[in-house]
């Protein structure tokens, strides 16, 4: 077979490229508009139809907070009853707008003036009951009495008037869903040509070409790896210390002042239950301060020395513990020198302390151990022996097989592996990684302890 030059191929493999993929664009873009423009008629539709079944639902509410109120001011004071007939001559206006609405449309309420025809029809079956109570409850509103003789008659008028408003609202329940049904079989028809298009375009356009350039872009890819893993940690490191800085600053505040407004209301209302609501709610929110603190501190945990290192791991432990029942014992000894930070992470763009790294490896263990490894102890210990420093996490959990040194950095080792790894890198520490022989894995960073030790302040 002739083979062709390599600038020739590639002209050759964009313009074919690039004109089968323009149709294969339109055809998508078109099956696209399509379906949004049918999907929003459809949405918009069916939230008409939710307000007017909403609104038939109301009616039912209605008449029967009308019918209450009628009768509960037989038994009410002079100054209770008024206060319900004026609330019960509003709800009456408000159902005869609606019900009237109903039969003829309401541009304001949104009623439409086109129903169904079966809707309509029960509509009328329902006009003959409507009449009845309502007429009942406006003369009981204008004369403000309702005699003893009367109230038989106005439940019996209820029970009518709501039975053949369950038809109505079940008429108008019946035809949106019938509404929805036809939408989904027309969403999935264009679902379905729309997948046919992309099942084409994959085999007549993509998979020929990632054929042709698989390589290249494999190669492209384990060179950025290495790149892209370092912008993580830093970024991450970067955003998390953003984040915890915003959580105390300001979520923390914002709780600490919905606290002080609730241990004030809880002194207004002196004793009774709406004291104890407020009580609850100012220990409800006591317990989120702590959590956002909480939060905000292993978000932010560390500074560049190692005592503060030691307080923010201990603090881990604390919360493993607390959190997933972890129970981890920290041995950490304060004396114990972080590496230095080095000039390249001095930069703006690598401002990440030795002892954060250091700090995150750590969590990434706990983590992994919790999640991965199902384990029920955790140890974490950091010391200073002779001339080298050591920090070790170990965990009694299922393990697993770790990877060989030289291929640590490999794609397809895990990401939480290939952080870890970088970030010892990062300070100048070994990393190693191994089963327990008593179960578990073992995490060990090592870094050269410092030559001599600076002079204390005089």
């Amino acid at each position: 077979m002739k083979r062709i030059p390599l600038s020739d191929f590639a002209k050759h493999t964009a313009r074919l490229l690039t004109t089968r993929y323009l149709i294969a664009l339109a055809a998508v873009a078109l099956l696209s508009i399509a379906g949004q423009v049918l999907v929003q008629v459809a949405l918009s539709r069916q939230a008409h139809d939710a307000r007017i079944i909403n609104l038939g639902g109301r009616q039912r509410n209605y008449s029967q907070a009308l019918c209450k109120g009628v009768i509960a001011t037989r038994n009410l004071p002079p100054a209770e009853a008024d206060e319900v007939w004026r609330e019960t001559a509003g709800i009456l206006e408000t159902w005869t707008r609606v019900h009237h609405g109903l039969q003829t449309g309401d541009a304001q309420l949104d009623l439409p003036s086109d129903v169904s025809a079966a809707v309509r029809e029960r509509l009328a079956d329902l006009e003959p009951a409507f009449i009845d109570l309502a007429g009942r409850i406006h003369r009981a509103v204008t004369s403000r009495t309702l005699p003893e003789d009367q109230v038989s008659g106005l439940l019996i008028s209820q029970r009518a008037y709501l039975k053949r408003m369950e038809a109505v609202v079940g008429q108008l329940d019946r035809e949106a869903s019938e509404r929805v049904s036809a939408t989904r079989i027309l969403e999935a028809s264009l679902f379905a040509i729309l997948g046919v298009v992309l099942v084409i375009e994959g085999l007549v356009i993509f998979r020929p070409v990632v054929r042709r350039i698989r390589h290249e872009i494999s190669a492209r890819e384990q060179a950025e790896q290495a790149a892209i893993e370092r912008e993580v940690a830093e970024v991450s490191g970067r955003l998390e210390r953003r984040i915890g800085q915003d959580l105390h600053d300001g979520l923390g505040q914002v709780l600490t002042g919905i606290s002080f407004q609730s241990k004030a209301l809880q002194r207004r209302l002196g004793s009774g239950p709406e004291a104890d609501s407020a009580a609850d709610i100012t220990t409800q929110v006591a317990q989120a301060i702590g959590q956002t603190r909480s939060l905000a501190r292993l978000l932010h945990p560390v500074e560049a020395d190692a005592h503060s290192l030691g307080a923010a791991l201990r603090d881990l432990g604390t919360t493993s513990e607390r959190v997933f029942g972890l129970q981890t014992v920290v041995h950490w000894d304060d004396d114990l020198p972080v590496p230095p930070t080095s000039a390249e992470d001095d930069d703006e763009h690598h401002d990440t302390p030795p002892s954060m790294h250091l700090f995150r490896i750590t969590q990434e263990a706990v983590s992994n151990a919790i999640r991965h490894g199902k384990a029920t102890h955790l140890w974490i210990t950091g010391a200073i022996d002779g001339k080298v420093c050591e920090l070790v996490i170990a965990d009694d959990g299922i393990g697993f097989d770790p990877p060989r040194a030289a291929a640590m950095h490999h794609m397809r080792t895990g990401m939480g592996l290939r952080i870890m790894a970088f970030r010892a890198e990062r300070i100048g520490a070994s990393f190693a990684i191994e089963r327990r022989p008593e179960g578990g894995m073992r995490l060990t960073l090592r870094w050269p302890a410092p030559s001599h030790t600076a002079p204390a302040p005089g």
